[in-house]
């Protein structure tokens, strides 16, 4: 999955281009958000890297160039397509300058920014392709370090803390190990066991340069990862579920069997490591009727998580119902909320909210004294053109000629 961030600092323009973008793009295969200035979409990486942005060149503050310009620095795998107007190309030649992957004239319409995006994800889709193929390849010469990491991690989770950290010292011309002392970071990962392998080298020669990291198989179909920062600092969590989510990915885009991952984000000590494994193993066991499961254990509030997401949907339509946002409310990894809502639904969750929407419109249109833009903005569309675009989508009317067709309403206007 692609994440994909508008930003614009006009709201109507960021939020209906969201609207147009959801209807016209695959929900499996992106994820869209959107942010109002530089800083907040900043603030938003921060968090949670996006694949692809979508800005304004002129912005207050920091135009599309200078947030290009702190992306490629700190996100270089990151593409930039810019929304410019007429008078932009002196901008626009600053970006290419810096990169850029392509600009769109605002007046050229959604089609266009469709086109881009396919574009865009067809080339991220060939270097993710031919990183996993180099990867791969390095790790022919690793093979070695997972038997000794294996021997490690049975005695880490047996509880011999001396005799692991033995056979940590036996892994230390490999790389940075983890060390005995700080907190870690703990994933336990569902698959066959080549398959298992292959994600731990994957990984592990990602991870390693920056990090430090011990995966090992632990059974035929499991395995565990511990992960922490640099020289024993406070790991982040979202690296590594990053990089695995980027592995599931890459096994998909290739036809590899997918693998299921469940990662503990609050820091584990050496010493409730036993338990932590066989905690996690436990929940990926219950899942085991999802396959590409990528779950953070946050325990969402109280009913299932479809149930969950359905009441906070029909409560809070008219705000922030994306992905990102959902996906936030029940703790869950946004590219992993969509398969399982869908897995257990039948339903797309990009379809479920335009049903709700639907739905609530046509209720709200039955009172022939509530305005259209009240009613847009009620059923969670910020400007009431890019609301009749998606009624009329579907009906062939305008809001007002449906509401004029209905009975009440067609007796009340014959009568004036």
């Amino acid at each position: 999955m692609y994440r994909i961030l508008i930003v614009d600092d006009e709201t109507y323009i960021a939020e209906g281009l969201r609207v147009s973008l959801s209807e016209e793009l695959d929900p499996e295969r992106f994820e869209l958000d959107i942010a109002f200035s530089g800083r907040e979409a900043l603030g938003k990486f921060d968090r949670r890297p996006f694949d692809i942005v979508i800005t304004d060149v002129r912005m207050p503050e920091m135009d599309g160039i200078d947030l290009q310009d702190r992306l490629r620095k700190g996100y270089p795998e990151c593409k930039v397509i810019f929304l410019t107007g007429h008078g932009d190309f002196e901008l626009i030649r600053r970006a290419f300058r810096n990169q850029g992957t392509d600009y769109i004239l605002k007046t050229e319409g959604d089609a266009q920014v469709v086109k881009a995006i396919l574009e865009v994800s067809a080339r991220l889709d060939g270097e993710r392709m031919e990183l996993h193929r180099r990867l791969e390849e390095e790790s022919l010469v690793s093979r070695a370090r997972l038997a000794v990491a294996r021997q490690a991690m049975e005695q880490f989770l047996a509880g011999d803390l001396s005799r692991a950290e033995d056979e940590l010292r036996n892994l230390e011309p490999y790389g940075p190990v983890p060390l005995p002392a700080s907190p870690l970071i703990v994933a336990v990962l569902e698959a066959d066991r080549g398959d298992l392998e292959l994600v731990l080298l994957l990984a592990g020669n990602g991870l390693r340069e920056k990090s430090r990291f011990l995966g090992a198989v632990a059974s035929s179909e499991e395995a565990v990862i511990l992960y922490q920062g640099a020289e024993g600092n406070p790991p982040e969590w979202r690296t590594l579920q990053r990089f695995l989510e980027s592995i599931q990915d890459s096994f998909q885009l290739e036809g590899k069997p997918p693998f299921s991952f469940v990662l503990e984000p609050e820091t584990v000590p050496f010493s409730a490591l036993g338990a932590t494994v066989k905690r996690l193993g436990r929940v990926l066991s219950s899942r085991s009727d999802v396959v590409g499961l990528s779950l953070v254990t946050h325990s969402p509030p109280g009913g299932s998580v479809t149930q969950v997401l359905d009441g906070y949907i029909e409560a809070h339509l008219a705000d922030d119902v994306s992905l990102s946002r959902l996906a936030e409310v029940v703790g869950l990894n946004p590219s992993y909320l969509s398969r399982l809502y869908l897995q257990e639904t039948g339903t797309h969750l990009s379809e479920k909210i335009a049903q709700v929407r639907w739905d609530r419109a046509l209720s709200l249109l039955a009172d022939p004294d509530r305005k259209i833009a009240d009613v847009a903005r009620d059923v969670g569309f910020w400007t009431p053109s890019h609301f009749i675009r998606f009624f009329k989508k579907r009906t062939g009317l305008t809001p007002q000629a449906y509401r004029e067709s209905l009975p009440t309403n067609a007796s009340r206007t014959a009568s004036r």
